[in-house]
């Protein structure tokens, strides 16, 4: 009897091993269990107030439905307006599914973070011999004086004579600000032979001059008094019809009874006067002056022609800046230029 209940005890204990070394090859055999991860992308992820972002949330590489975006462990929409400045983060969540990566959103309250640079010339073309000035402003039109401007890694300061021909790329810096876009200036030959510093550029062509005048044209009442116009003529002295420029300027009586001469000063383009521009053919503009405009009438005498007194300036000089005019009274385009040299002044009609 001991002896049959020994091999049954025998046969169950054999039994039981082979059942587990069974199980353990079928464990062994079967991949272990690994939850699937999302992946959460975005179409922004620097935006303003009031921006939407719009969501993307995949499993290998594969869309998944019905995930759910959370920022703080509450749950948006998607897309998702950002309504307050800030930095957001976001994930992604689904039931069966490893949470997802988590995306930074940042949201600006509409205003530049670092202001940038704007750096600007009176013009892009210039000729040799000219000196060009520059402008440098901020992204908010504010003028900025102590900017770094520079020609190949080289400081050139606020101007820079432009003595060669050739094709020049300037930039400018400054700590805390944004650089500004390169400034690409053509520098050309001069298209006519200049016998004097005395020019005006139209279009960007330079015409010489070599003659001034001014002659008197009568009287306006205005705001504060009473002024006396002058018609300020310059041109190349060889022929009347060619590189000529016309202008109205006017001065104002200190006493009311004595007309007034031209004097040094800043000049002010009489406002319902036309501009006149001739070059190959007569063209009329209307134009204002802009700042910097002056004359320099030294070393000036009187002589007598006829009936009439005329004054003559040995060395004057005239700096002007000139803006044209559209229909809308809106500036169009510029003309700068200078003269140095003799001026007559017809101070009679």
């Amino acid at each position: 009897m001991k002896k049959a209940f020994s091999l049954f005890a025998l046969t169950a204990l054999f039994s039981l091993i082979m059942m587990a070394t069974s199980c353990s090859k079928s464990s062994d055999s079967e991949p272990p269990f690994v939850e699937k991860a999302l992946v959460l992308t975005s179409n922004k992820t620097d935006i303003k107030e009031g921006e939407a972002v719009e969501f993307t949330v995949k499993e290998n590489n594969e869309l998944v439905a019905g995930a759910t975006l959370f920022i703080d462990n509450v749950a948006i929409s998607n897309p998702f307006i950002f309504q307050q400045a800030g930095t957001y983060t976001v994930i992604a969540k689904k039931e069966g599914y490893k949470n997802s990566n988590s995306i930074t959103i940042k949201v600006n309250n509409g205003q530049a973070t670092q202001k940038k640079l704007v750096l600007s010339a009176e013009r892009t073309i210039f000729y040799e011999g000219e000196t060009i000035k520059f402008t440098v402003k901020d992204n908010n039109n504010q003028q900025i004086s102590d900017a770094v401007i520079k020609l190949d890694g080289k400081e050139v300061g606020s101007s820079w004579l432009a003595q060669k021909a050739g094709n020049y790329t300037f930039i400018a810096t400054k700590e805390g600000y944004e650089a500004s876009q390169p400034l690409p200036i053509d520098v050309r030959v001069s298209e006519v032979e200049i016998k004097s510093p005395s020019y005006f550029i139209y279009q960007d062509k330079r015409y010489d001059l070599s003659k001034a005048s001014f002659k008197y044209i009568g009287q306006k009442v205005g705001d504060g008094g009473i002024y006396d116009q002058y018609r300020l003529e310059l041109s190349n002295g060889i022929n009347s019809f060619n590189n000529v420029l016309q202008f109205n300027v006017e001065f104002k009586r200190e006493l009311l009874a004595f007309q007034v001469s031209p004097k040094n000063g800043n000049y002010t383009i009489t406002p319902f006067e036309p501009f006149g521009l001739t070059t190959w053919s007569s063209t009329w503009l209307d134009v204002h002056t802009d700042e910097g405009s002056s004359v320099d009438l030294a070393d000036m005498y009187k002589t007598a022609t006829g009936n009439q007194y005329i004054e003559l300036v040995k060395d004057g000089k005239i700096d002007f800046t000139l803006w044209t005019m559209d229909f809308k009274g809106k500036p169009k385009e510029k003309i700068i230029g200078k003269y140095t040299g003799e001026i007559t002044i017809n101070t009679k009609k």
